[in-house]
């Protein structure tokens, strides 16, 4: 009896100091706070509008008012960092060749026209410029938006060359870095501290449960930033008519969710895709 009456005080208290510190983590730990709120963010620039990475892409976004651009970086044979997706060139200039393997002068541009990655039978057709550019020239035509930065390979050199020009251009407060792969950002992490990273898939995962066991409020977390589709993209890949209800209902959960972190702890979460969104 004695046993039981503990075990149930000890739960009881467990439960309540972590609905407590989970409703006010603020007596736990210091709110992340950044010098941007980004609730509109182009991936790629806004794929769905111009070619995908290209600075037509990234100048059209910036024009209709988004709150930040989302890229993936690459290194080329010369150790230039460059600003494209795909590892492989086959799939945007249709030529069978690593990024990795050609200097920036041999990068040959994007085709005229690109299918757009999440959006079902859709896609873009660009203008003149079909130019794969250069990290730099981003930051340098975009100085005041903040900047999402995928890190697509895990490459030290690509990683420590990124951080050294977001220090060149004073890009600490308004880049953040990282990739689904837990072990780049790590890296990325123990590069510059000083540059916010975003969670892993893993650390998505640990986090999930993290807050369903009730730890969540008891564990500090270096990661700044949320970085997930919003499930409602499902809707574009597939017919909504043709979702079940088990997936709607998911769907909707997994946006509660998102939606509770980002109120309640102040992490960013990707919204959308396009610069239309």
């Amino acid at each position: 009896m004695c046993a039981a009456v503990y075990v149930l005080s000890t739960v009881t208290g467990y439960v309540l100091t972590s609905a407590l510190l989970l409703k006010c983590p603020n007596l736990l730990h210091r709110r992340k706070r950044e010098t941007f709120l980004s609730r509109h963010i182009s991936h790629r620039g806004g794929a769905g509008e111009n070619l995908e990475n290209t600075m037509t892409a990234f100048k059209h976004a910036v024009d209709l008012g988004t709150d930040m651009l989302e890229l993936d970086c690459h290194l080329t044979k010369d150790e230039q960092v460059v600003v494209s997706h795909d590892t492989n060139l086959q799939r945007v200039c249709g030529v069978e060749a690593d990024i990795s393997s050609m200097t920036y002068a041999e990068l040959p541009p994007y085709l005229c026209k690109l299918g757009v990655t999440f959006q079902k039978e859709c896609f873009c057709e660009g203008g003149e410029d079909k130019r794969i550019p250069l990290l730099r020239d981003v930051f340098d035509a975009f100085p005041n938006t903040p900047i999402n930065i995928d890190i697509k390979v895990n490459n030290n050199t690509l990683i420590k060359k990124v951080s050294e020009l977001v220090v060149k251009y004073d890009r600490e407060n308004l880049t953040v870095w990282g990739n689904s792969s837990n072990q780049i950002v790590k890296k990325c992490y123990k590069e510059n501290p000083q540059i916010p990273v975003l969670f892993s898939l893993p650390r998505v995962l640990q986090l999930l449960g993290l807050f369903y066991t009730g730890l969540l409020p008891f564990v500090p977390l270096k990661e700044q930033f949320l970085e997930i589709p919003m499930p409602s993209i499902i809707t574009k890949l597939q017919d909504p008519s043709r979702l079940t209800r088990s997936q709607r209902f998911v769907a909707w959960l997994l946006v509660y969710v998102l939606s509770f972190y980002q109120e309640h702890f102040g992490f960013f979460v990707l919204k959308g895709y396009s610069a239309q969104n």
